[in-house]
């Protein structure tokens, strides 16, 4: 089952069929519905929901295309649960409390759910049960917390912030599940990888890590979750829609591809100019791309950063000096866009971001115009130009479609607040533009795009 913010989605792993399962709230005081985190329990098959804006965990059993909830979970410490976990037997129900920042237990004590502890966790996001250890990720921390399952004091953690995987550096472990009666199975969506971590007793080691953000078939799109289905791993991500079936998740190697589900067939296949220029991470420095080649953006020398381009000056060493953020212009930009990837094109730079369905060209200068460009989907950056699941479109369109005929005229700009000048109205008008001037001050700017 697949929790997307809005409904719970059945998938069949083996014809690839997937379903909308309808939720009957019927029996629940709140109606407010945001499932973000689904445990089912092996015993009784009950399904247990995080219900991110209601505050509440849901309670529930499924018959046909139907799940029926007959108890929510309440309390002071439940606040925007993100995911849950349960043990087998059914006796302890554990929620990440995202907004709340703490990890909560409950216990069973004649068939009612009691609340027995709260431990702050900041940002918790993913939890796991493994014997009487509680798992949970840390978006802040950037590690995994582990708690005492009876009294959740915490036991111990693992983790750091870094890009070197093979050491356990973690960015956004976005999700934690059990794997095998002795593993879990980590994923980050912002490292792009899966490890896999043994444990004998307390003790636990790095198995191994596989995955990274990278277009082809085998690649990941900032992969968010990894759940053992059978003898295997189901992984999928936010911003691609393809799951991948890995295995045997009990493997003493990485695990191969076992069954790819993907929406276009294309998404199956696999393309030598698909390979990306160098994949995401490398050259990174936590979030800022301190290898990436600096870019002049409205007088300040740029590299890429995420969500920003970081201010950088030059010396012995390479120095940054403060962000331009990109997406407090909602208008311009859409939805969010998280590390920006950077392609110099003839007279100016393509911006992408593996979370963004669309690419913002940029001119070069003291005075630089931002234009958004749409795409058909999340696109990754590659020698030929950004990756999508529709296809690839090529760095040299996507700067003849900044610089087309529609949008070429005069833009005339007082800080921030521009009006642009079409051949066609700006409402019917392809591209969205800002003029970005951080020295703007009182004075009007004009500027034109190159032709």
């Amino acid at each position: 089952m697949i929790a997307t913010y809005h409904e719970i989605l059945s998938l069949n792993v083996r014809t690839g069929q997937l379903s909308k399962l309808d939720a009957d709230l019927g029996n629940l005081t709140h109606k407010a519905y945001v499932p973000t985190g689904i445990a089912v329990g092996h015993e009784t098959g009950r399904v247990f929901v995080a219900n991110y804006l209601a505050n509440n965990i849901l309670i529930g059993h499924i018959i046909g295309n139907r799940i029926t909830f007959d108890q929510e979970l309440t309390g002071d410490a439940l606040v925007s649960p993100e995911n849950v976990a349960t043990t087998s037997d059914e006796q302890w129900l554990i929620s990440a409390n995202y907004d709340g920042s703490s990890a909560t237990a409950f216990t069973l004590i004649n068939g009612q759910y009691f609340q027995k502890w709260t431990t702050a966790i900041p940002q918790a996001h993913g939890v796991a049960i493994l014997g009487d250890m509680v798992f949970v990720s840390s978006l802040l921390l950037k590690k995994i917390v582990v708690l005492d399952l009876f009294d959740g004091r915490e036991i111990g953690s693992f983790g750091q912030p870094g890009w070197n995987t093979r050491c356990l550096d973690l960015l956004w472990p976005t999700n934690i599940n059990v794997a095998e009666d002795s593993s879990v199975v980590i994923t980050d969506a912002h490292t792009g990888a899966v490890y896999r971590i043994k444990f004998d007793g307390h003790e636990g080691k790095l198995q191994d890590v596989f995955g990274g953000t990278s277009p082809g078939p085998a690649g990941l799109q900032m992969p968010y979750a990894a759940i053992k289905v059978g003898a295997n791993l189901a992984i999928l991500w936010t911003f691609s829609p393809k799951v991948l079936i890995v295995g045997s998740s009990s493997s003493s190697s990485a695990p191969s591809i076992k069954t790819m589900i993907v929406q276009q067939s294309r998404q199956a296949e696999r393309h030598p100019d698909r390979e990306p220029s160098t994949p995401l991470g490398v050259g990174w420095n936590g979030y800022v791309h301190l290898a990436a080649d600096p870019m002049t953006i409205s007088g300040f020398l740029t590299v890429p950063a995420y969500g920003a381009l970081m201010r950088v000056s030059r010396g012995r060493t390479l120095t940054t000096s403060g962000p331009l953020w990109l997406n407090t212009d909602s208008e311009l930009v859409g939805s969010l866009m998280y590390f920006i990837e950077a392609h110099a094109g003839e007279k100016g730079v393509v911006l992408s971001s593996p979370s963004a369905s669309r690419a913002l060209y940029v001119t070069q200068g003291q005075a630089s115009c931002f234009t958004r460009v749409g795409l058909p989907g999340a696109a990754l950056a590659v020698d030929s130009g950004l990756d999508h699941r529709l296809g690839t479109t090529g760095y040299e369109e996507i700067e003849s479609r900044a610089l087309g005929p529609n949008c070429t005229h005069s833009i005339h700009a007082v800080g921030r607040t521009i009006s642009c000048r079409c051949r066609r109205s700006l409402k019917s008008c392809s591209c969205r533009r800002r003029l970005f001037v951080a020295r703007s001050g009182q004075t009007p700017v004009k500027t034109r795009l190159p032709r």
